[in-house]
């Protein structure tokens, strides 16, 4: 009975003060209207927006059998304008400093390959090469001992790229220099040639086959190794006019009978990878036909990205991120034991300056500022990345990798740190994450775009590094 003597006294009272809008449809929007306000403001008194709430899902690594990580190197090209590597090595002053640039940048082993247009007899004899391969290149001339000196002076191997057309007896004489300097040790391998298939020359695999046996033969008395080039592919573009697949298995093929090949563990393929092809599935694709002939190994002698580098995108974040997830990929392929990054000190991990000049595309950049043209040796992103991996984060047998997304997880045996485990991080959201390996579980957390490295026993992040683009 209350409530309709409230109610009416209500809708009596309504209709003096509002007549013009008073009526049955009216009065229920009224009475709606009022109610969606008291709910509104309750609302809005009890609900406070939730944060956002970063994953914490379990990542459970399961171990691998431990091997050893690929060495770190970088194809040493002293024959380009400005020759700064020559002037380096020559000037007892600027030796250290070249070899402080080698480090921070996390080289370990130099690709020094004669590559057709150096050789160790003469500037005259290169000459003479330079003109038989159809090649420009001019530098100063120095001898093989400045070389030698160096790497053994400041604790570098080398992959050491002989011309097969000059023949065994030059490659003997070559090798005897390092034997005196008591340095044969510094030869991670001899590798034989450079891309003959895209040699100018040209060479057929039979030829090159030929010409490598004989210098193999030569010098297995010198207790080294040996790489052989080999290349996979349909494309036919080249200067012989044959496809890739076919020359690799005309080159096995002629190899076989001359060296023993299928029973030979003093053998390595020298694998060029770029663009499209730094990927595991390129290895897989060497092994379809390799495998028919030997149980080889790899060197990736040559690799890069990209295959154009016009527009220095090596100077980018961008880059240096995609540089780190696929080389991830590939240190996972166990039939890998080094790389030589597409080269030092141009296209990939740092650049020399004087200021003016630079040993980028061009010799200059607009992404160049003051500070980056300081004169001396400067990192890329990719550097900064190359030496992370180096020094730290891949610095020890590999233990465990997963890949989820854009999200990469590893665990080393560091021989001074014990255990690390590192995240790369390729999402612009951060990430948290409990990482389970072996009986431990290790919480993490890591920016977007950013690479992290924690002691797995003790929790501690050592080192991070961000690559925010």
């Amino acid at each position: 009975v209350m409530l309709q003597i409230s109610y009416d006294w209500l809708v009596s009272k309504i209709k003096k003060v509002f007549p013009f809008i008073f009526n049955r449809f009216s009065l229920v929007s009224l009475l709606v209207g009022l109610l969606l306000i008291i709910v509104i403001d309750c609302n809005s008194r009890s609900y406070t927006k939730p944060k956002p709430q970063l994953s914490t899902k379990v990542i459970s690594l399961n171990p691998l059998n431990p091997r050893p990580r690929p060495m770190f190197g970088a194809h040493f090209n002293f024959a380009d304008p400005p020759n700064e590597l020559i002037f380096h090595m020559v000037m007892k002053d600027k030796r250290p400093i070249l070899a402080k640039a080698l480090r921070d940048a996390g080289v370990e082993d130099l690709r020094i390959s004669f590559h057709g247009y150096y050789s160790h007899l003469g500037h005259q004899e290169s000459l003479k090469l330079r003109e038989i391969n159809k090649l420009s290149n001019a530098f100063p001339w120095i001898p093989a001992e400045v070389f030698i000196s160096f790497m053994k002076d400041f604790g570098f191997t080398t992959v050491l790229g002989v011309n097969v057309e000059e023949g065994p007896q030059v490659a003997i004489d070559l090798l005897k220099r390092f034997e005196k300097a008591d340095a044969l040790g510094l030869i991670s391998s001899i590798e034989l040639g450079n891309e003959p298939f895209l040699s100018a020359r040209p060479w057929t695999p039979e030829e090159y086959a030929q010409k490598s046996a004989e210098i193999i033969k030569a010098l297995r008395p010198f207790k080294v190794k040996f790489a052989i080039a080999v290349i996979v592919g349909k494309d036919n573009n080249g200067p012989t006019k044959i496809p890739g697949n076919e020359y690799c298995d005309r080159t096995l093929a002629t190899l076989d009978p001359l060296i023993d090949l299928k029973n030979s563990d003093d053998i390595y393929g020298a694998v060029h990878l770029y663009s499209r092809g730094v990927t595991p599935i390129a290895i897989d694709q060497f092994n379809q036909i390799i495998r028919k002939y030997s149980k080889m190994k790899y060197q990736v002698t040559e690799y890069n990205i990209r295959l154009s580098l016009k527009g220095n995108p090596h100077l980018t974040n961008a880059y240096a991120m995609e540089f780190a997830r696929k080389l991830n990929q590939l240190i996972m392929s166990p039939d890998i034991v080094g790389f030589w990054i597409h080269s030092f000190p141009y296209h990939a991990i740092n650049y020399w300056t004087d200021g003016k000049t630079s040993t980028v595309i061009g010799f200059t950049d607009s992404k160049l500022e003051v500070e980056d043209l300081t004169p001396g040796w400067h990192l890329t992103p990719a550097g900064k990345v190359h030496h992370f991996y180096q020094s730290l984060a891949w610095n020890g047998d590999i233990l465990a990798f997963y890949e989820e997304g854009n999200v990469q997880y590893w665990v080393i045996n560091s021989p001074t740190k014990g255990k690390l485990v590192s995240v790369l991080n390729d999402q612009y959201e951060p990430l948290e994450k409990v990482i389970s390996f072996e009986d431990k579980k290790l919480p993490v957390q890591v920016k977007g775009q950013e690479i992290v490295c924690y002691e797995l026993d003790s929790g501690k992040q050592l080192s991070s590094l961000t690559l925010s683009h």
